[in-house]
C-alpha cells in the first residue's frame, strides 16, 4: 500500500489487511500490522516518500486521523519544496561541492522549520567552540589611573576577537552565553589575560571580568591559584543576576582570602548593584560609563555618583569612574572625591608593553589616597 501511495501520489487507507487485496498480507502479518494510513510526501508535483502510520488493530483510524495526517504531509511537502527551491537558487563557487552544500542548506532549513532559530544556534555554537579551541582572540589592557596625577595604578583586561565579520566583545560573550558556552569563553579569556600578568608593571593589579556563573565554577579558583592572586582584581559584572547569594559570597570570600580583590563593574545602571554592594562589600566600585558620561552637565548623574562615593568612603572601598572622555568629566569626579578613573581621555586599551611606558604611582600629598598608600602595599585596582 505504501508503494501504491507513492506510485499514485494519493493518500490510501487500509482498514484491515485481511480484507484489503492491496495489502501484502504476509509482510503485514510479519510486521504485526492490521490497519494503516499511507500519505505521499511531494517535492513539487512528484511524490518522493511516504508518511505512514500503522496499528496492530483493525479499523484503528478514523476519517479525522486521515485528515490530520494528510495535513501534516502537506506541510512537510511544502517545506521540502521550498527548501529545494531555495537551495537550487544558490550558485556554488567553482570549488564548492554542489551536492553536500545543498544537503547542508536543506538540513539548516529543516532545522529551522522544526525549531525556529535552531540552525543559527548550531552555527553559533560551532563558531564559539572553534574560537575557544583555537584561542582565536587577543588581549588588550586599559589603564586605570589617578585622576589627580595621571599615574598608572591598575589595568583592566579586555578581549579582542579575531574571526570575522566583526562583532563587539559584548556580542561574542552574549552569543556564547546563549548557547551555553558563556563560562567556557570567560575562563578561556581569563586564562590568556593571567598568562600576560607577568608582563605588566609589577606594582599594579589586573582586573578581569567574570559573571556570577563563572565565579562559581571551580576552575576559576584553580586558574587564579596558578597565577598571582595578590595582583588580581575579580570584576563581577552587573548584567548577570545572582541566583544564590550565600553560595557566591562564600566562594568570593575564599578567593579574597588568597589576596584577590573584588570589584563591582558597571555600577549605577541597575538595581542589582545595590544588592551586590550589600552582599559582597567590594573593595572597588566601578561607576558605569553611562553614569560618568555628561556628569558635568547632569545633576542627576552627579547626585548618583556622589552617593556612591559616600557609600564607598563609609565602607573603605575605592571608586573608579569608567568611560571618561572629557576633561570636564574628570574634574567633576575629582570634586566628588573620586580619585581613580579609566577612559579614552586617560588611556586607550593597548598591548601589555604599553602599560610599562606609563609612570608608577607616587605618594599623594593631599586629598584622598589610593589603597596602596594606606599601608597595604597594593593598589586598589
Amino acid at each position: 500500500i505504501s508503494g501504491l501511495a507513492l506510485q499514485t501520489s494519493s493518500t490510501l487507507y487500509c482498514a484491515d489487511v485481511f480484507n484489503d487485496p492491496r495489502a501484502d498480507l504476509e509482510a503485514s502479518v510479519a510486521a504485526g500490522v492490521r490497519s494503516m494510513i499511507c500519505v505521499p510526501l511531494r517535492n513539487g508535483n512528484s511524490a518522493v516518500a511516504v508518511l505512514k502510520v500503522a496499528s496492530s488493530l483493525p479499523d484503528a483510524f478514523t476519517g479525522d486521523d486521515v485528515s490530520i495526517l494528510t495535513g501534516v504531509a502537506e506541510f512537510l511537502s511544502s517545506t521540502l519544496t521550498l527548501a529545494r527551491a531555495l537551495t537550487d537558487t544558490k550558485t556554488p563557487s567553482p570549488d564548492q561541492e554542489t551536492g553536500p552544500q545543498r544537503s547542508r542548506d536543506l538540513a539548516r532549513f529543516m532545522a529551522n522549520v522544526s525549531q525556529p532559530g535552531l540552525a543559527d544556534d548550531i552555527d553559533t555554537e560551532r563558531r564559539i567552540r572553534s574560537l575557544i579551541a583555537e584561542r582565536d582572540f587577543s588581549m588588550v589592557f586599559q589603564p586605570v589611573v589617578s585622576l589627580r596625577t595621571g599615574e598608572l595604578v591598575g589595568a583592566e583586561a579586555l578581549a579582542r576577537f579575531h574571526p570575522g565579520p566583526y562583532r563587539s566583545p559584548d556580542v561574542w560573550f552574549s552569543e556564547a552565553a546563549g548557547v551555553g558556552l558563556g563560562v567556557e569563553l570567560e575562563l578561556a579569556v581569563a586564562a590568556r589575560a593571567l598568562r600576560l600578568l607577568p608582563k605588566l608593571p609589577p606594582h599594579i593589579r589586573l582586573g578581569v571580568n567574570f559573571g556570577p556563573e563563572a565565579v562559581a565554577d571551580p576552575r576559576l579558583a584553580e586558574l587564579i591559584s596558578t597565577s598571582d592572586p595578590q595582583r588580581i582584581t575579580l570584576e563581577l559584572t552587573e548584567h548577570d543576576c545572582v541566583a544564590n547569594y550565600d553560595k557566591l559570597r562564600s566562594i568570593i570570600m575564599e578567593l579574597r582570602e588568597t589576596g584577590v580583590q573584588l570589584a563591582l563593574d558597571d555600577v549605577g545602571t541597575g538595581f542589582s548593584n545595590l544588592a551586590h554592594i550589600v552582599n559582597f562589600a567590594p573593595d572597588v566600585i566601578k561607576l558605569d560609563m553611562e553614569l560618568v558620561r555628561g556628569i558635568d552637565v547632569d545633576p542627576v548623574r552627579r547626585s548618583l555618583a556622589r552617593a556612591m562615593a559616600s557609600l564607598a568612603n563609609e565602607t573603605g572601598a575605592e571608586v573608579v569612574g569608567e568611560g571618561i572622555e572629557r576633561e570636564e568629566e574628570r574634574r567633576v569626579l575629582l570634586d566628588l572625591d573620586i580619585g581613580l578613573g579609566q577612559g579614552y581621555l586617560l588611556g586607550k586599551p593597548g598591548p601589555a608593553a604599553a602599560l610599562g611606558l606609563r609612570p608608577a604611582p607616587a605618594p599623594a600629598t593631599n586629598g584622598r589616597r589610593i589603597r596602596s598608600e594606606r599601608g597595604t602595599g597594593d593598589p586598589s585596582v
